[in-house]
């Protein structure tokens, strides 16, 4: 992903400090259940934000905004 990617950009600005995705692993099962939950009700909010948008400009009608 974009982390893996950028790795190496951020080591090089600061050698001394530990990798970022060393601090985003969680620490136990339970913290990784929360950390997708987490992540799935997010998804769920910027696609009804991204519905309400198209809705709102006109680019999406009322019947298929209530349907999704």
């Amino acid at each position: 992903g974009w982390l893996d990617r950028n790795e190496a950009r951020a080591s090089a600005y600061d050698p001394a400090a530990s990798p970022t995705s060393s601090h985003l692993l969680p620490a136990d099962d339970l913290c990784r259940q929360g950390l997708e939950t987490q992540a799935r009700d997010l998804a769920a909010e910027d696609a009804i934000l991204a519905l309400d948008r198209l809705l709102q400009t006109g680019q999406v009608p009322l019947d298929a905004y209530l349907k999704q």
